[in-house]
């Protein structure tokens, strides 16, 4: 019981301290129900390329330009995939 408190409590810390270190820079908070493609236009306004992603005013996320680069490929990928199986 007293180690999950303690990592609970570090886990707090870190995500305040990351929040407290983007909202300094300017870069959008989003809400996790936000829908990903209004999102990605919030950060290319703000000309970031990380925006944190908050539930309830706690941090669950951070996404990246990255990430978004990561996601594109993957779904390409599963869309190729799955038109090859269409064909056959």
């Amino acid at each position: 019981m007293a180690r999950d408190c303690q990592l609970r409590g570090q886990r707090h810390l870190q995500n305040t301290t990351v929040f407290y270190r983007m909202e300094s820079n300017q870069c959008p908070i989003v809400q996790d129900s936000e829908p990903l493609d209004r999102a990605v236009d919030e950060m290319q306004a703000a000309g970031c390329t990380t925006l944190l992603v908050v539930r309830d005013d706690e941090l669950v996320g951070v996404l990246t330009s990255e990430h978004l680069g990561d996601w594109a490929v993957l779904h390409t990928t599963l869309r190729d995939r799955a038109a090859a199986q269409s064909e056959t």
